[in-house]
């Protein structure tokens, strides 16, 4: 604590915090950093049934941050070019926006370089979630280290993603007390293939830029059939 308020300087802070507060007692509340004050809101946002996203910012000539501001994540509305799009290849996907102005604003005191709310407001024009509901929202969901480094050793004894997803699940007790869902198994399957990619292009690069510089040089590779286009 200080004489202006409460410090904010890690994620124990915030859990210390009743996350329930109201907008007098926020504004007592200062964070070390934008970023330390984005983690804020995510878990007053989490703890309330509802999800937050980072929105504009104020820089100054220099680029630095002065003012940010966070949002519900129904704020604002979808994009009308993305509506009625013709030959579709994919589903759309549901509305999920609806103009909420549920907002938290935090500006930067040059004096002392703490961050301070200047704006919030904590009217929402939709219902809140369960959390059961609402830590499977796109911005709560998380695949841990630990869950990934066991998601790569199933895959490489041939396990199917299916059945890691069930046997992941096996492990709190159920799918509901997961933090991720199915679909962030495959994404994150597909990151790790594009990184693998994106690496032996550079080896290849690198290579081919010796073997121009030396004329005996030789560069040979191969590819498997997961590689092969």
């Amino acid at each position: 604590d200080s004489e202006n308020g409460v410090i904010v300087s890690t994620l124990d802070d915030i859990f210390n915090l009743d996350l329930h507060l109201s907008p007098y007692e926020l504004r007592n509340v200062q964070f070390v950093s934008v970023e330390m004050a984005y983690l804020f809101y995510y878990w007053f946002a989490r703890v309330n049934g509802f999800a937050a996203r980072k929105s504009k910012i104020l820089r100054n000539i220099k680029g630095e941050k002065l003012q940010q501001t966070f949002v519900c994540f129904k704020e604002g509305f979808r994009d009308k070019r993305r509506m009625n799009i013709q030959n579709r290849k994919r589903k759309e996907t549901p509305v999920t926006r609806c103009g909420c102005e549920a907002k938290l604003r935090v500006h930067i005191d040059s004096t002392c370089g703490l961050w301070y709310i200047t704006y919030f407001v904590d009217d929402h024009n939709h219902s809140f979630l369960e959390d059961k509901y609402c830590r499977m929202l796109a911005s709560h969901r998380d695949m841990s280290e630990l869950d990934i480094m066991q998601l790569n050793k199933m895959r490489k004894v041939g396990i199917s993603s299916p059945h890691i997803y069930g046997s992941l699940a096996d492990q709190p007790g159920g799918y509901e007390r997961l933090s991720f869902c199915k679909k962030d198994i495959y994404n994150q399957i597909g990151r790790q293939r594009r990184l693998q990619g994106l690496d032996s292009k550079c080896a290849l690069e690198f290579l081919n830029g010796l073997k121009r510089n030396d004329p005996v040089m030789y560069v040979g590779h191969t590819v498997d059939e997961v590689s092969k286009k």
